[in-house]
């Protein structure tokens, strides 16, 4: 039996300092969020043993794809002078993707770099740059398998009973 997942890009929400829904993003990309640093740094020794250490950074880059003529530019614009001008215009960011089960929220953002403004004979995009300070980073399909989720969960529960070591030495 064929399983079929549905994405829509015109499900996918954008809420800036809790206040204003992010709209008019450009026809090809909307948001996009990555990681600024890997979960674990990797070394290797002598004996070519490998060992990793947790890095504790929670800070991901934000980009906004959005048409030239979205409103929402003066708002982003708004919010950089209010920081650059009093060092205090930090806002949350709550992104989700309504015809799945991504969720993104992070409660200290902030311009990084305002867009390249270029004017021509066609609408123009304009990418926002905004760093996400203690990211909650909610990837997730449009489907869920409950079978999937449940054995993550068992696995866990075993995890904790050997004290988060399962090592067999």
């Amino acid at each position: 039996m064929a399983c079929v997942q549905t994405y829509s890009p015109s499900d996918v929400s954008l809420i800036i300092a809790l206040l204003y829904e992010a709209t008019d993003f450009a026809p090809s990309s909307i948001i996009s969020i990555n990681k600024d640093s890997e979960y674990f740094a990797v070394q290797k020794g002598a004996c070519n043993k490998s060992e990793r250490t947790h890095i504790a950074d929670n800070v991901y880059t934000l980009e906004i794809s959005l048409s030239q003529t979205s409103p929402t530019n003066s708002v982003l614009n708004a919010l950089a002078t209010l920081d650059v001008q009093s060092r205090s215009g930090m806002f949350p960011i709550f992104a989700k993707d309504s015809s799945g089960q991504s969720l993104f929220l992070a409660p200290t953002c902030w311009i990084e770099s305002p867009p390249t403004a270029s004017y021509t004979d066609s609408i123009e995009t304009r990418v926002w740059t905004i760093k996400c300070a203690e990211m909650t980073f909610g990837l997730a399909g449009n489907e869920t398998d409950r079978n999937i989720l449940e054995n993550v969960g068992q696995l866990g529960s075993l995890i904790g009973q050997f004290g988060g070591n399962i090592g067999l030495f």
